[in-house]
C-alpha cells in the first residue's frame, strides 16, 4: 500500500508537475497535491500546515525560488524544501541552499527525487520528536516549579484559614440563635470553606496532599456523594445515577475520588445554565488486547468505568487540548480556578 504524502508544488507547468507526481507514484507514494505559481497562491495554500513537503521550480514567469524559498520562511513552517529546476547553476543552488532548500535535483535527473524526498521526510519526523521532547521536558520543568510553589503557599495559607474556621465556629456557637451577628459569621465560615477547598486542590496538584488509597465501593461513593452534588448543580437540573449492580471494587483515596465528580458536576452544572441533566454511570468493562483508549495504550484485563456525562453546551476542539493544565479556564475572572481537571 503506498504511503499517503501532501505535496506542495511550485511550478508554472503542469506537465512538469504531472512528471513530478509520477515519479513520487512510482517510489511508492499516494501523493494529495496543489500547484501553485504566484506569491499571492504559495500564501494561501501555505495557511493550510498539512503540508509534508513542498518542491519549488527555480524560475518562473510570475514567481521565483528564492520568493518561494523566502514566502515559506516567512509562514513559519518547519517544511522541508527541494528545488526542482530544468536548469540551475552551482551558484544559483548555493545560495538556494543558504536560503533554506534542503536539497536541489534537476528535472532530467528526476530519480533522485525520491529519495531526497524519503531523506527529508524521515529527518521531518526527526525535528518534530526532538521539538515535541524539548516541550515536554520544558513542560515538566515549569509545572514542577509551579508545583513548589502553589504547595509552599497552600501549606501556610491552609494553617491560616485552620485558624479562621476555629474562631468562626467559636463565634456562631456563641451568639444565640436569631442574632443578626450570626449571618456576618456565617458568610465568613462559607468563603473560608471555599479557600480551604482551594488549597486542597493547590495541595494535591503539587502533591503534598497525604493520599490515602483504599479499597472502595465506587457505587456506595456515587451515591454518598450525591447529596453534595445535588446541592452543586441546583434544583435546574436533573441528577441520574446508573449504577452497575456487582461492580468491581476499586482502590482510590474516597475525598480525592468525591473531589473529582464534584468538580465534574460543577463544571456540567456551569454548562448547562438554562438546566439538564447529568448523569453518573458506573460500568464493568473488559479491555481486550491492543486497545487504545485516550491516546495511551491499557493494559489487558478487566475494569471498572465511571462515566460522567451533561447535556450542556460541549467542549471546544481547541479547550480539550487544554483542559488538564493546571489554571486553564473559560470562565470568568473569580469564577473558576482552572485546577478542578488538572487535580
Amino acid at each position: 500500500m503506498n504511503k499517503p504524502i501532501c505535496v506542495l508544488i511550485v511550478e508554472d507547468s503542469e506537465d512538469d508537475a504531472f512528471f513530478l507526481l509520477r515519479e513520487i507514484r512510482r517510489g511508492g507514494y499516494d501523493p494529495s497535491h496543489r500547484r501553485v505559481d504566484t506569491p499571492e497562491a504559495m500564501k494561501s495554500a501555505l495557511s493550510d500546515d498539512s503540508w509534508d513537503i513542498v518542491l519549488i521550480d527555480h524560475v518562473m514567469p510570475l514567481f521565483s525560488g528564492p520568493a518561494a524559498l523566502a514566502l515559506l520562511k516567512e509562514s513559519g513552517l518547519d517544511l522541508p524544501a527541494i528545488i526542482v529546476s530544468g536548469v540551475i547553476g552551482e551558484d544559483a543552488a548555493v545560495d538556494a541552499m543558504r536560503a533554506g532548500a534542503r536539497d536541489y535535483i534537476l528535472k532530467d535527473r528526476l530519480n533522485r527525487m525520491v529519495p531526497a524526498i524519503d531523506r527529508e521526510l524521515g529527518e521531518s519526523r526527526q525535528r518534530k520528536d526532538l521539538k515535541a521532547m524539548q516541550e515536554h521536558v520544558f513542560q515538566s520543568q515549569k509545572m514542577e516549579t509551579v508545583g513548589r510553589l502553589a504547595g509552599g503557599i497552600a501549606h501556610d495559607f491552609n494553617n491560616m484559614l485552620t485558624a479562621i474556621l476555629g474562631y468562626t465556629y467559636s463565634g456562631i456557637r456563641d451568639l444565640p440563635e436569631g442574632d443578626h451577628r450570626r449571618l456576618y459569621f456565617e458568610e465568613i465560615q462559607k468563603a473560608a470553606e471555599r479557600a480551604a477547598n482551594l488549597t486542597q486542590q493547590l495541595l494535591a496538584f503539587s502533591r503534598r496532599q497525604i493520599i490515602e488509597p483504599k479499597i472502595v465501593d465506587l457505587n456506595r461513593l456515587v451515591i454518598d456523594t450525591s447529596t453534595m452534588i445535588r446541592s452543586v448543580i441546583g434544583e435546574g437540573i436533573e441528577l441520574v445515577t446508573l449504577l452497575e449492580p456487582d461492580l468491581y471494587n476499586v482502590e482510590v483515596d474516597s475525598s480525592q475520588m468525591a473531589r473529582v465528580l464534584i468538580n465534574l458536576a460543577t463544571n456540567a452544572r456551569d454548562a448547562m445554565p438554562q438546566g439538564g441533566k447529568l448523569t453518573v454511570e458506573t460500568n464493568k468493562v473488559t479491555v481486550g488486547q491492543g486497545a487504545n483508549g485516550t491516546g495511551n495504550s491499557v493494559a489487558p484485563g478487566d475494569y471498572t468505568l465511571l462515566t460522567i456525562s451533561d447535556n450542556g453546551v460541549g467542549i471546544s476542539p481547541e479547550d480539550k487540548e487544554h483542559l488538564f493544565e493546571p489554571f486553564f479556564t473559560t470562565k470568568e475572572v473569580g469564577k473558576g480556578t482552572g485546577l478542578g481537571l488538572a487535580t
